[in-house]
Protein backbone atom coordinates (compact mmCIF):
# COMPACT_ATOMS: atom_id res chain seq x y z
CA UNK A 1 0.00 0.00 0.00
CA UNK A 2 1.29 3.40 -0.39
CA UNK A 3 -0.03 6.65 1.48
CA UNK A 4 -0.07 10.28 0.44
CA UNK A 5 -0.57 12.71 3.46
CA UNK A 6 -0.92 16.30 2.86
CA UNK A 7 -0.86 19.07 6.11
CA UNK A 8 -3.08 21.70 5.61
CA UNK A 9 -3.52 25.14 8.46
CA UNK A 10 -6.00 27.41 7.83
CA UNK A 11 -7.98 30.18 9.73
CA UNK A 12 -10.55 33.49 8.98
CA UNK A 13 -7.13 35.62 9.95
CA UNK A 14 -4.35 33.41 8.54
CA UNK A 15 -2.09 35.19 5.93
CA UNK A 16 0.30 32.30 5.06
CA UNK A 17 2.52 35.34 3.41
CA UNK A 18 3.75 36.64 6.28
CA UNK A 19 5.24 32.81 7.62
CA UNK A 20 6.47 31.22 4.44
CA UNK A 21 9.91 32.77 4.58
CA UNK A 22 9.97 31.56 8.39
CA UNK A 23 9.13 28.01 7.80
CA UNK A 24 12.06 25.39 8.85
CA UNK A 25 12.10 21.94 7.13
CA UNK A 26 12.07 20.24 3.90
CA UNK A 27 8.70 19.96 3.57
CA UNK A 28 7.22 21.28 0.31
CA UNK A 29 4.63 24.41 -0.46
CA UNK A 30 1.60 22.85 -2.13
CA UNK A 31 -0.23 25.96 -2.14
CA UNK A 32 -1.63 29.11 -0.20
CA UNK A 33 -4.42 31.70 -0.37
CA UNK A 34 -5.28 34.98 1.88
CA UNK A 35 -8.37 36.04 2.77
CA UNK A 36 -8.70 38.97 0.86
CA UNK A 37 -7.20 36.94 -2.23
CA UNK A 38 -10.00 36.44 -4.97
CA UNK A 39 -11.74 32.85 -5.90
CA UNK A 40 -9.77 31.39 -8.57
CA UNK A 41 -13.21 31.22 -10.52
CA UNK A 42 -13.07 34.19 -11.72
CA UNK A 43 -16.12 35.42 -9.52
CA UNK A 44 -15.31 38.53 -7.36
CA UNK A 45 -15.49 36.63 -4.23
CA UNK A 46 -12.87 36.16 -1.49
CA UNK A 47 -11.92 33.12 -0.03
CA UNK A 48 -12.50 34.72 3.83
CA UNK A 49 -10.15 32.95 5.03
CA UNK A 50 -6.41 32.20 4.13
CA UNK A 51 -4.60 28.41 4.00
CA UNK A 52 -1.21 26.85 3.69
CA UNK A 53 -0.63 23.07 2.40
CA UNK A 54 2.28 20.76 2.52
CA UNK A 55 3.71 17.85 1.27
CA UNK A 56 6.46 15.43 2.86
CA UNK A 57 9.34 15.85 0.86
CA UNK A 58 9.16 12.12 -0.58
CA UNK A 59 5.84 12.56 -0.99
CA UNK A 60 4.92 9.06 -0.52
CA UNK A 61 5.19 6.40 1.49
CA UNK A 62 5.44 2.50 1.51
CA UNK A 63 3.27 1.00 4.50
CA UNK A 64 6.96 -0.44 5.84
CA UNK A 65 7.82 3.18 5.89
CA UNK A 66 5.13 5.02 7.23
CA UNK A 67 5.99 5.76 10.77
CA UNK A 68 9.21 7.17 9.72
CA UNK A 69 7.15 9.35 6.96
CA UNK A 70 3.84 10.02 10.10
CA UNK A 71 7.03 11.22 12.71
CA UNK A 72 8.24 13.27 9.93
CA UNK A 73 5.13 15.30 10.07
CA UNK A 74 5.19 15.42 13.73
CA UNK A 75 8.42 17.20 13.84
CA UNK A 76 7.14 19.56 11.31
CA UNK A 77 4.30 20.74 13.10
CA UNK A 78 6.61 20.85 16.34
CA UNK A 79 9.22 22.84 14.83
CA UNK A 80 7.04 25.42 12.79
CA UNK A 81 4.16 25.66 15.96
CA UNK A 82 3.35 29.00 15.45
Amino acid sequence: MIFKYRFSVAGDNFYPEVILNNIQGDFVVDSYFNPTDKKVDNKPDEYGYGNLSFWHKSKFSTEDEIAEYEKDFIEFIEKNHW
